[in-house]
C-alpha cells in the first residue's frame, strides 16, 4: 500500500476483530504491536518495510506451529555478534488451534479475508474473496523471477547490514594457557575485516609469526573481492589451510594441533553461513 495509508496498528486490529467476531476468543494488540491471546501468549509476528512511497506489512499468525521447531529456528548460531539490528525478545506463545480446534489455514484465511473486504469502500468486494496460488506464473506473470531472486545468494546474504562478531577462545599452546581473540566484520555477505590475536605474552612471543601467517592466509583468501561468504567457500578455505599446515609442519604434531585449534576457532565464527 502507499506510505501515507500504512497503519500497522489498524492492520493488526482488523485481524483481531475478525477472529474475535468469529470465535469470541480473548485477543488484543499490546503496546509492542503483538497480538496477544489471553493477554499473555503471543500469537503473531510482525515486521514492516517502509519505502519512500510504498509500505509493506509482513504479519504471521501462530495457527498450528511446531513449537519445538519454532524455538530452534529462533536460536541464532551467531555468538558474540554486535549489530544495529532490533533485539529479539523471547515470549510465551500459543497456537490459535489450541483455542479453536476446528481451525484450518483455509478457514482462518477466509475469515480474515472476508472481514477485510467487508470494510472496504466497495460493498460488493466481499463476494470476490478467492484463494490464489502465490506461484501461479500464468495469473501473475513474472512471479517465478521474483522467487528466483528471493532464493538467490544476493538476496539471502548480499543484503545483510554491517555486523561484527567478537569472540574469545581458551586453549593450551606449548604447555601454556592462552586466549585467542577473533574479531570479524562483515557486510553484504562479504568479509571486510578479520583480526586474530593471542593474549598470552609468553605464547605470543613464540607464536606471533605463526598466528600472523594464519591471519594472512584468511585475509588473503576472504578479502579478495570475488570470494563470497558461502558454505562452499568456508569448506574450501579449511581444506586449503589444512593442506598448507600439513606440508609445512609435517614433523611437528604439536604445531599441527595448534594450527587446527586456530582454524577451528576462526571457522566457528562463520557458523552463521
Amino acid at each position: 500500500m502507499s506510505r501515507p495509508r500504512y497503519n500497522r496498528r489498524a492492520n493488526l486490529d482488523l485481524i483481531v476483530e475478525a477472529l474475535v467476531r468469529k470465535w469470541d476468543i480473548d485477543l488484543a494488540v499490546n503496546q509492542r504491536n503483538d497480538i496477544m491471546l489471553e493477554r499473555f501468549y503471543k500469537v503473531s509476528g510482525t515486521a514492516a518495510r517502509l519505502g519512500r512511497s510504498q509500505s509493506f506489512h509482513h504479519c504471521t499468525l501462530l495457527m498450528s506451529v511446531d513449537q519445538g521447531m519454532l524455538l530452534k529456528s529462533l536460536d541464532s548460531p551467531m555468538l558474540g555478534v554486535e549489530s544495529k539490528a532490533t533485539k529479539s525478545v523471547p515470549s510465551s506463545v500459543m497456537n490459535l488451534k489450541d483455542k479453536v480446534p476446528e481451525l484450518t489455514f483455509e478457514l482462518l484465511s477466509e475469515v480474515i479475508g472476508q472481514h477485510f473486504l467487508s470494510g472496504s469502500h466497495s460493498p460488493h468486494n466481499a463476494d470476490k474473496f478467492e484463494f490464489i496460488h502465490p506461484l501461479d506464473n500464468i495469473k501473475y506473470p513474472g512471479v517465478d523471477k521474483i522467487l528466483a531472486r528471493l532464493l538467490s545468494w544476493q538476496w539471502i546474504y548480499g543484503k545483510t547490514p554491517a555486523f561484527t562478531i567478537h569472540r574469545k577462545f581458551v586453549g593450551v599452546a606449548f604447555h601454556e594457557l592462552c586466549t585467542l581473540e577473533v574479531v570479524i566484520k562483515a557486510e553484504q555477505g562479504k568479509l571486510t575485516s578479520l583480526t586474530v590475536a593471542l593474549q598470552n605474552d609468553i605464547v605470543k612471543n613464540k607464536l606471533d609469526s605463526f598466528v600472523q601467517s594464519t591471519l594472512s592466509f584468511y585475509t588473503n583468501y576472504f578479502l579478495r573481492e570475488e570470494v563470497l561468504l558461502t558454505p562452499q567457500s568456508i569448506s574450501d578455505m579449511q581444506q586449503k589451510y589444512s593442506k598448507i599446515v600439513s606440508e609445512t609442519f609435517s614433523n611437528s604434531p604439536e604445531a599441527i594441533q595448534l594450527a587446527k585449534w586456530l582454524s577451528d576457532s576462526v571457522t566457528s565464527c562463520f557458523n552463521f553461513v
